[in-house]
């Protein structure tokens, strides 16, 4: 069984964005998204941070195996997944995000949806929220989340 991928980054003042994700060509891959092997991912003291996720891969690259995320004092950041993002965290489990000043909303809306957005989150047994005077919303749009354990 392959070793539990974590991607930790921390006390960087001049990181602006993590992934920068660029279109994949699907004719090549024969698939519909391609997985990630992240399970955790740790962000801790970068003060200029604006995304995590510069692009958002509208289903083209999943995180379906994200197990853990940790984000905290990173006064630049807005938002924390764009909503493509958000759909595929199927095994999350932990979410804590402490001190990150101008977060508005955990989820970044992409474009004008033609439907309801449906985020469910199959084994989330752990939120933490603290020290976000700015956040205002889950997510901006219409929407539905489905938490079975927590």
């Amino acid at each position: 069984m392959p070793k539990s991928l974590t991607v930790t980054i921390s006390n960087c003042a001049s990181v602006e964005e993590i992934f920068y994700l660029q279109k994949v060509n699907f004719e090549e891959s024969h698939s519909r998204s391609v997985p990630c092997r992240l399970q955790e991912l740790i962000i801790n003291g970068l003060p200029k941070l604006k995304h995590i996720w510069k692009k958002d891969p509208q289903a083209e690259l999943s995180f379906e195996n994200l197990q853990k995320v940790d984000v905290s004092n990173c006064e630049s950041l807005k938002d924390l997944f764009p909503a493509s993002i958000a759909r595929s965290l199927s095994q999350l489990v932990e979410l804590n995000v402490d001190s990150c000043g101008k977060l508005e909303e955990i989820v970044a809306k992409e474009g004008e949806a033609k439907e309801a957005a449906r985020f469910v989150f199959q084994k989330d047994t752990s939120i933490r929220l603290i020290g976000l005077p700015q956040l205002r919303t889950f997510y901006r749009g219409v929407h539905s989340s489905k938490w079975k354990v927590l």
